[in-house]
């Protein structure tokens, strides 16, 4: 049973702290893309961190690309 206390606490949080940032959800079709294409050549599916930090200045770039895209795109509809 759940405690009126927990209730509380839960929604005393502000919302942006359950927000996901743009750039994780790219960083995780990124991990996830990786762990299939190691289990389809049957390989072991891990990840080292060096790995890890590439995917996210990828992601970080992929996201920096797209918010370009969409202004260029908005500032070229708005003339």
């Amino acid at each position: 049973m759940i405690d009126e206390k927990e209730i509380d606490f839960h929604a005393r949080i502000p919302a942006f702290y359950s927000q996901k940032s743009p750039i994780d959800s790219i960083i995780i079709d990124l991990v996830l893309e990786h762990f299939n294409r190691k289990s389809l050549s049957g390989e072991y599916e891990d990840i080292t961190s060096d790995e890890f930090f590439a995917f996210v200045e990828q992601a970080h770039k992929q996201y920096v690309e797209d918010v370009e895209k969409a202004t260029l795109k908005a500032y070229l509809e708005g003339e």
